[in-house]
């Protein structure tokens, strides 16, 4: 939307995309579940990723499909 920043609805729609679903599995992430991927990569909680919380995000559960369920463990 031209904001700057990585809403649910906007990271669930690309996420439909058979080819960034390629890119993501490529790294080792399973994006098979947006709203967790999300709510994990949302470090300040503000409902908004901007790039630094999904690059870094992205790259702390790269190569390690598990992370994502450890990750939602420990959130909760």
């Amino acid at each position: 939307d031209g904001s700057g920043t990585i809403s649910l609805a906007e990271l669930e729609f690309c996420l439909a995309n058979p080819e960034l679903q390629a890119a993501f599995y490529a790294l080792g992430l399973d994006v098979t579940d947006a709203k967790t991927l999300f709510e994990l990569l949302d470090a300040d909680g503000s409902h908004e990723l901007d790039v630094e919380e999904f690059v870094v995000g992205c790259v702390g559960l790269k190569g390690n499909a598990k992370a994502l369920d450890m990750e939602a463990l420990m959130k909760e």
